[in-house]
C-alpha cells in the first residue's frame, strides 16, 4: 500500500518534469545571477578603496617628507586641549594654506590632524577642531600603524571650501611616521563619487548583457529537457504500440517462416529429383551391359538431369550474392543482336519440343551495339523467355524488341498465351522463394528464384521488369534496359546476318590479306596457338618469344613489321621489353596485349613505347585491324596460306579453332587444380598467375563468363580481399564444370 502514493508521485512528477525543472532552474539561475552580479559590485568598490588608500598613504609619505617640517611648529603645545583656544590658534590658518597648497589637483576633499592622544589638532572643517577621537577605531588602528579605510555616501559634507553634497567617499586614517618615529595620525577624505558611479554603470552593464545571455543558455537547456522528455513520452508511447504490434510480429514471423519452409521443402525436391535420376542412370550404366543405343539415351538423361541441376544451384548462389549485396555487372560494349540470336537459339528448342511457336519481332532502326553486361542481359532474357514456353502449352511466345530513344533505353516484350496469372499471384511474383503457388510448382517444377533475381539484374542495369497477366490467357512481360547512349550511325533498319565463325560481339571475321612479319611475344601456350590461328588467315608470317627478354633478343637480331606484346610474362615482363627496345633503337610499331585496361595502365603502355593497346581477351576484329594498319597488303594474284586460310574461315565452324577450343576445355580442369593447390598453400601469386591465364583466354574461345569472373578474382586478389577469393574459386570451379560438361549457353 505504501508503495501506490509513491508511485503515484512519481507519476506526477514525470509528467509535470518540464515545468518542475523550469521552476526550479529559472530560480536557481536567478538567484545565482544576482549572486555573481553583487559579488563583482562588492569586489569593484573594495578595490576603488584599496586603491585609493594606497594613493593616500602615498601622499602622506611625501606629504611628511616635504611638508612636515614646517606644519610640526605650528600644531598646538602639548597640554593645550581646549577646543576654543584650539580653534582660536592663528596658526591653523598657516597650517590651512600649506595644506591646500599640497592638495591641490588631487581629489582630497578634507585632512585632518590628530596627536597621538586621539586630539584633533587640525581639521579643513574648522569646527571639528578639537573633537576626541582617541576611542575611534581608525585612529587607533593607524595609531598602531595599521592604515584603514572605508567607502561611505556623504548627503551633506564639509569640505576645504564648504559644504559639498551627495559624494560618495574614502575616509583613510594613515599613521604619520617617520624614520624619527610617529607624528601625528592622518585622516584624508577622497571623492570617488564619478569612480563610483562609473562602476555602479559598469555593474549594470554586465547585469544587462549577462542576463539576456544566461536566460538564452537556460532555455536551450530547458529545450534540451523538453526534447528529452519527449522523446521519453514517445519512447513510452512506442513501447505501448510494441505491445499491441508484437502479435503482428510474430505472426508475419511465421508466415515467412512458412514461406522459407515450403521454399526449402521445393528445393529440396528440385535438387534431390536431378540426382536421383542421375545417381540411377549412372548405377544402371555401370551395372549392366546396355546396348549403344541405350547407353547413348542413358547419358543424355544423365546430362540433360545435370543441366537442370546446375541451373538449379546457379539460381540459389546469384540469390545469395544479390541479397548479400556482392553480385557485380560489367558495362561494356555488347552486340545486341548477337544476344538475340543466342536467346533465340535456346528457347526456339524448348518452344519446338512443346510444339509450340516462338517467335523475335524488331522493331527498326535498332542499335548494333548497347553498353551493358552481356551475361546479365542474356540471363534476364532466357528467364522470361524460357518461363513464357514453359507456362504455355498452345499457341506461341512472341518477343518484340524496340529502342526507346527519348529514354535511351533498350524495350523488351516477352508476351505468351499460357496459363496467365491472377491479380493476388501478380503480388508476390518477384519476392523470393515463392511462385505464382504451390501447384505451379508441383506441375511446372523451378525453384521460384528467377523472376525475384531478373528483376534485381534488371535495376541493377538501370531498367526494371513490369508484368500483365490475364489468369488462362497469357501474360506479359516488359524488360526495359539502359542502352548507355549508342552512337546515331550505329543504328540498323534491318537485321544483319550473323554467321557461324563470327567473333563473340556477334559480326563476321574477315581476315585482311597481308604480307611482312610480326612477333608474337607471349608466354602461354593456348594464347600462343589461338593468336597464330587468327594471324594465319591473314597470310603474314608470325614468330613466337616465349617472355620478353626473348622479345628484345630476337627484335634485335631479325626485321619485324609489327610486334605483339603481352604484359605478364616470366623473366621479364612486356612493359620493361618494350622500354629495352625503344631505349636500343627499335623504332617499328609494338601493340600491347594486356588483361588490365584501365586508363592508368593504358598510359603507362605509352609512355613506354607501344603504338597501341589491345585488350584481353583479344577483340579479333581489333586485332585484325591492328595488323591491317602496320602490315604491309599482299600483292594481288598472290594467294598462299593466307587465302586458303580465308576459304576455310567461312565454314561453320572451322575444323582448327575447334581443335583449339578442345585443348582450351581439356586443360580447364588442371588449371582449376593448380588454382586449388595454391590457394591451400597460400600462394596468392600462384592463384593470380594461373587466374590471369584464364582471364586472358576465356573469351578468346568463346568464354566470357570465365574471363569476367577471373577478372573479379583478379581484384579480389589485389586488395587482398581472400574470404571473397574463396567464394569466386567455387564459382569458378561451376563454370569449368560447364565449359567441360558442354552445358554453356554462350557459343564458341
Amino acid at each position: 500500500m505504501a508503495s501506490l502514493p509513491s508511485a503515484c508521485l512519481s507519476r506526477l512528477f514525470l509528467n509535470h518534469l518540464v515545468r518542475v525543472f523550469g521552476l526550479l532552474g529559472f530560480l536557481m539561475i536567478t538567484g545565482a545571477l544576482i549572486g555573481a552580479v553583487y559579488i563583482t559590485w562588492q569586489t569593484t568598490r573594495k578595490h576603488i578603496v584599496d586603491s585609493t588608500e594606497a594613493a593616500n598613504v602615498a601622499i602622506t609619505r611625501i606629504f611628511l617628507n616635504e611638508e612636515w617640517d614646517r606644519i610640526a611648529p605650528l600644531l598646538p603645545p602639548a597640554g593645550l586641549q581646549d577646543p576654543g583656544l584650539l580653534k582660536a590658534r592663528p596658526e591653523n590658518a598657516a597650517i590651512e594654506r600649506i595644506v591646500r597648497r599640497f592638495s591641490a589637483g588631487t581629489d582630497l576633499l578634507k585632512v585632518k590632524f590628530y596627536d597621538l592622544q586621539g586630539l584633533t589638532v587640525y581639521s579643513s572643517d574648522p569646527r571639528q577642531i578639537g573633537e576626541d577621537q582617541s576611542q575611534n577605531p581608525g585612529f587607533l588602528s593607524a595609531r598602531r600603524g595599521i592604515p584603514i579605510s572605508e567607502l561611505t555616501h556623504r548627503g551633506k559634507f564639509g569640505a576645504f571650501d564648504g559644504d559639498v553634497h551627495d559624494r560618495d567617499l574614502v575616509s583613510s586614517y594613515l599613521p604619520a611616521k617617520s624614520e624619527a618615529g610617529m607624528h601625528a595620525v592622518v585622516e584624508t577624505y577622497t571623492d570617488r563619487t564619478s569612480s563610483i558611479a562609473q562602476s555602479d554603470r559598469a555593474m549594470a552593464t554586465l547585469a544587462l548583457l549577462l542576463a539576456p545571455l544566461v536566460y538564452v543558455v537556460y532555455a536551450g537547456l530547458l529545450y534540451v529537457v523538453w526534447r528529452a522528455d519527449s522523446v521519453r513520452r514517445e519512447q513510452q508511447l512506442v513501447l505501448e504500440r510494441l505491445g499491441i504490434e508484437n502479435d503482428k510480429a510474430r505472426a508475419a514471423a511465421e508466415a515467412a517462416s512458412k514461406v522459407k519452409s515450403e521454399f526449402l521443402a521445393n528445393m529440396s525436391h528440385e535438387i534431390r529429383t536431378p540426382l536421383t535420376a542421375i545417381i540411377g542412370y549412372a548405377q544402371s550404366t555401370l551395372a549392366h551391359a546396355p546396348s549403344e543405343e541405350q547407353r547413348l539415351s542413358n547419358l543424355k538423361t544423365i546430362v540433360r538431369n545435370g543441366e537442370h541441376l546446375l541451373s538449379v544451384i546457379n539460381d540459389i548462389l546469384d540469390l545469395g550474392k544479390i541479397e548479400a549485396g556482392k553480385i557485380e555487372v560489367e558495362l561494356i560494349p555488347t552486340q545486341l543482336f548477337s544476344v538475340l540470336r543466342d536467346v533465340e537459339t535456346v528457347s526456339s528448342v524448348h518452344a519446338e519440343r512443346k510444339g509450340i511457336a516462338f517467335r523475335v519481332h524488331h522493331e527498326f532502326p535498332l542499335p548494333e551495339r548497347i553498353t551493358t553486361d552481356p551475361t546479365r542481359l542474356k540471363q534476364i532474357l532466357l528467364n522470361l523467355a524460357n518461363n513464357a514456353v514453359k507456362f504455355t502449352q498452345k499457341g506461341g511466345v512472341n518477343v518484340s524488341v524496340s529502342y526507346l530513344a527519348q529514354d535511351g533505353k533498350m524495350k523488351f516484350v516477352v508476351a505468351d498465351s499460357g496459363i496467365g496469372m491472377t491479380a493476388e499471384q501478380l503480388a508476390g511474383l518477384f519476392r523470393p522463394f515463392s511462385q505464382a503457388d504451390a501447384s505451379t510448382s508441383r506441375r511446372f517444377g523451378g525453384s521460384g528464384l528467377g523472376l525475384h533475381i531478373s528483376k534485381q539484374l534488371a535495376d541493377m542495369l538501370g531498367g526494371n521488369i513490369r508484368v500483365s497477366s490475364v489468369a488462362g490467357r497469357g501474360s506479359t512481360f516488359e524488360f526495359l534496359v539502359d542502352a548507355g547512349h549508342p552512337r546515331p550511325d550505329h543504328f540498323l533498319a534491318e537485321a544483319p546476318q550473323l554467321q557461324a565463325g563470327s567473333d563473340a560481339a556477334g559480326q563476321e571475321l574477315v581476315p585482311p590479306q597481308l604480307a611482312g612479319k610480326l612477333l608474337l611475344a607471349e608466354d602461354n601456350a593456348d594464347n600462343q596457338k589461338l593468336i597464330g590461328f587468327y594471324v594465319q588467315k591473314t597470310g603474314a608470317q608470325m614468330t613466337v618469344a616465349g617472355n620478353g627478354a626473348l622479345a628484345v633478343e630476337q627484335a634485335m637480331e631479325h626485321d619485324y613489321d609489327l610486334i605483339l606484346m603481352d604484359n605478364q610474362m616470366p623473366v621479364m615482363d612486356g612493359m620493361e621489353a618494350t622500354t629495352l627496345l625503344r631505349q636500343a633503337g627499335f623504332e617499328g610499331p609494338i601493340v600491347a596485349l594486356t588483361a588490365s585496361t584501365t586508363t592508368r595502365e593504358i598510359e603507362r603502355f605509352t609512355q613506354a613505347g607501344c603504338s597501341r593497346v589491345l585488350s584481353k581477351p583479344v577483340d579479333w576484329k581489333l586485332l585484325y585491324e591492328a595488323l591491317a594498319k602496320h602490315l604491309p597488303a599482299r600483292a594481288p594474284g598472290n594467294a598462299g596460306v593466307g587465302a586458303a586460310a580465308t576459304a576455310s574461315s567461312t565454314s561453320a565452324p572451322d575444323a582448327q579453332f575447334r581443335e583449339l577450343i578442345a585443348k582450351f576445355i581439356v586443360g580447364l580442369p588442371a588449371r582449376m587444380e593448380e588454382i586449388r593447390t595454391a590457394q591451400a598453400r597460400q600462394d596468392w601469386p600462384g592463384v593470380a598467375r594461373a587466374v590471369h591465364d584464364i582471364k586472358g583466354m576465356g573469351g578468346g574461345f568463346g568464354y566470357p563468363r570465365l574471363t569476367n569472373l577471373a577478372a573479379t578474382m583478379e581484384r579480389a586478389i589485389k586488395v587482398k580481399n581472400y574470404k571473397v577469393l574463396a567464394q569466386h574459386v567455387g564459382e569458378l570451379e561451376s563454370l569449368v564444370f560447364e565449359a567441360t560438361a558442354g552445358t554453356r549457353v554462350e557459343a564458341a
